[in-house]
């Protein structure tokens, strides 16, 4: 599975396992979209340890999503939506998952 980080200053490729745990050993062709737009194609190498940092300037306003497919067609990621604007608005809409950690995941033993 191929998992897509988008920020502001590029966004990062991440090769996962099935338990989506990086896939530090992967290897292999890759294509970067945006509105159905290549703006990468490129190959992991053994050097970059599952992760692609990839520059990316978006071409017009309005929501984008970001896709990465293997070559083989079998691996594939898509980002959460990001807004592009001209201005930076008022108000920002940020997408994500909120959510809290207790010491129960440091074996603490609060709850």
């Amino acid at each position: 599975m191929l998992g897509v980080q988008p920020a502001w200053s590029g966004n990062t490729v991440l090769a996962v396992d099935r338990y989506h745990n990086l896939a530090e050993s992967h290897v292999g062709p890759v294509r970067c979209f945006a509105d159905d737009q290549c703006f990468y194609e490129g190959a992991f190498a053994p050097d970059d340890c599952g992760v692609k940092k990839l520059p990316f300037v978006p071409q017009s306003c309005g929501v984008v999503r970001i896709q990465a497919i293997a070559a083989d067609g079998r691996l594939t990621g898509l980002s959460n939506p990001g807004v592009v604007s001209e201005k930076c608005p008022a108000v920002r809409h940020f997408w994500g998952d909120p959510h809290g950690h207790t010491g129960i995941q440091w074996e603490r033993g609060s709850g």
